[in-house]
C-alpha cells in the first residue's frame, strides 16, 4: 500500500475513542509509541460552520506533531464532505464509504 509507506508504515494506531481521541489524548498515546491515530467521528456538515469546528478542532489537529492523522467525516453529501476535507487538509484522505444509514 503506497499511501500505507507514505505515511511511515506505523506499527501501532490508536483507534478513535468517542470523546476520548481528541488532540491531547493523541499526544499522549504517540508518546507512547502510537504512530498513526485517529479522530472521532466529525458532522461534515457542522464541520464546515466555525462554531462546530472551533468546538471540536483546534489549530494543533493536524499539525506537525499530530501527523499522521486519520479524520473521520461522516456526510451524506458530496459537497459538504468536500468542503470539510478542504478545511482539514492534512496530507491524507482515507475514505471509508459504507451505504447510507437510513433516517428514522
Amino acid at each position: 500500500m503506497e499511501w500505507w509507506e507514505r505515511i511511515g508504515s506505523p506499527e501501532m494506531t490508536l483507534a478513535p475513542m468517542v470523546d476520548q481521541s481528541e488532540l491531547p489524548f493523541r499526544r499522549l498515546c504517540r508518546a507512547h509509541g502510537a504512530g498513526l491515530a485517529v479522530t472521532p467521528m466529525l458532522h461534515a456538515r457542522n464541520f464546515a460552520t466555525q462554531g462546530y469546528r472551533e468546538t471540536n478542532w483546534s489549530k494543533g489537529d493536524g499539525g506537525p506533531g499530530d501527523r499522521p492523522l486519520l479524520v473521520q467525516f461522516a456526510a451524506n453529501d458530496a459537497t459538504e464532505l468536500l468542503a470539510a476535507t478542504k478545511i482539514v487538509q492534512v496530507g491524507v484522505c482515507f475514505l471509508p464509504c459504507r451505504p447510507p444509514v437510513p433516517r428514522s
